[in-house]
């Protein structure tokens, strides 16, 4: 009322009394705002006499407040269930991973069990000794080293070498007096029949510069990091016979077939003595 007076009046002053009167307007528009705003904060503060009105306050806000802000709530539970499900997919992950090794772990333990017992059977009719690799063959590339003791220790051709864990590094190639020579797995002309995790069959040999299990059928697969042993097919090397681990499985050249990349258990540089077991085959 005070307002729409003072406009009226306004309209019958001059020019210098308008501008004065325009300020006056605005002041009083900033400190009615101000009452009002005022009168907002008393009334949820509960200043009235009556002792509920705090909460006929608190009430009447509350009630258009909260109906603004379901939609935003329901959203922030959205994100917040989202959260939490992708913790618990995390933990399921994890505990798959775990469990995934854990049957991997015992897979390879059982096998190794099986050969060990074989091996122990194997060796209770047949000789066994250790030997000093005394060096490789000249010009060899690693595909042959000398060992020392020959016929004079009761070296046969065709035995053997391993080094612990039933780990085939080759076999006596020649054999002499005193020393013998060996041919390695590092020989590109040494195939080996052999079996991943023995179940998927193939020829090992030392190929281009890497060990490889070729002539696998297309339609195989194993799991990286199976062991590759010796199968026994080919009537040279007996079974179960370590020779590395699966690396990755990839296409061969003839599409009906695939090619294992393996990785080897040793390195020549490494290897300072041997055993020599009498091959059962022999």
């Amino acid at each position: 009322m005070c307002l729409w007076i003072l406009i009226w009046k306004s309209r019958h002053v001059n020019n210098t009394s308008l501008l004065n009167m325009r300020i006056s307007l605005r002041t009083m528009i900033v400190v009615t705002a101000s009452v009002f705003v005022l009168a907002g904060f008393l009334s949820l503060a509960g200043t009235a006499r009556n002792g509920g009105s705090v909460y006929v306050g608190l009430a009447a806000v509350q009630g258009p407040f909260s109906w603004l802000m379901r939609p935003f709530t329901r959203i922030g539970d959205f994100f917040r269930q989202l959260r939490t499900l992708k913790t618990e997919n995390e933990i399921v992950r994890e505990q798959n991973r775990l469990l995934a090794e854990q049957i991997a772990r015992s897979q390879d333990a059982a096998e190794n069990a099986q050969f060990l017992r074989a091996g122990q059977t194997m060796r209770g009719t047949i000789i066994a000794r250790s030997a000093s690799v005394l060096g490789f063959s000249f010009g060899s590339g690693g595909a042959q080293f000398v060992i020392e003791g020959g016929s004079n220790q009761n070296i046969q051709k065709g035995d053997l070498v391993l080094i612990p864990d039933d780990i085939l590094v080759g076999r006596v190639q020649i054999v002499r007096e005193t020393t013998s020579v060996v041919q390695t797995v590092f020989d590109s002309d040494l195939k080996i029949a052999a079996s991943i995790a023995g179940q998927v069959n193939g020829l090992f040999s030392f190929d281009q510069g890497a060990f490889a299990l070729s002539y696998i059928p297309a339609a195989a697969s194993a799991r990286e990091g199976a062991l590759v042993r010796t199968s026994g097919q080919d009537g040279i090397f007996p079974k179960g016979l370590l020779l590395g681990t699966l690396r990755s499985m990839q296409a061969a050249s003839d599409a009906a077939t695939q090619k294992a990349l393996v990785d080897p258990l040793f390195s020549l540089s490494e290897v300072k003595s041997v055993v020599i077991v009498r091959n059962p085959l022999n």
